[in-house]
């Protein structure tokens, strides 16, 4: 775990994005898309790829597309209607590091990508 308090606020959003995996239990999937919804098309993926070098990692390129106005649409594992999809913007992972603590744990990401998404938090 590294002490983040003093990071810039992009490298935060890095490491919160690298731990989407302690969601599992309620994510299903997440998708990059537009704000009308409509999901990033290769080329333009492609073109963020060469910007960050031709291979970046995975969360790179999620900061990227957020900071260029795109949205990661997440999708929960169980679903009732399209109500229960939340979408995670560069603002709303700003607002979520404000508070950020020194020592971080899987538990903490967790509701603060669920804050991103919703709001507030929903599952677990």
């Amino acid at each position: 775990m590294k002490n983040l308090l003093n990071e810039p606020i992009d490298e935060k959003i890095i490491y919160i994005l690298s731990d989407i995996g302690s969601c599992a239990y309620w994510l299903e999937a997440l998708y990059l898309v537009d704000e009308n919804g409509v999901e990033m098309k290769k080329e333009t993926y492609n073109a963020l790829r060469a910007l960050r070098g031709g291979d970046p990692f995975r969360e790179e390129l999620w900061l990227e597309s957020l900071k260029r106005g795109y949205r990661l649409k997440a999708i929960p594992r169980e679903i009732d209607d399209l109500d229960e999809i939340g979408y995670i913007t560069y603002d709303a992972l700003v607002k979520q590091c404000a508070d950020m603590p020194e020592d971080y744990d899987g538990m903490w990401v967790d509701c603060r990508i669920q804050r991103a998404c919703f709001g507030k938090v929903i599952y677990g």
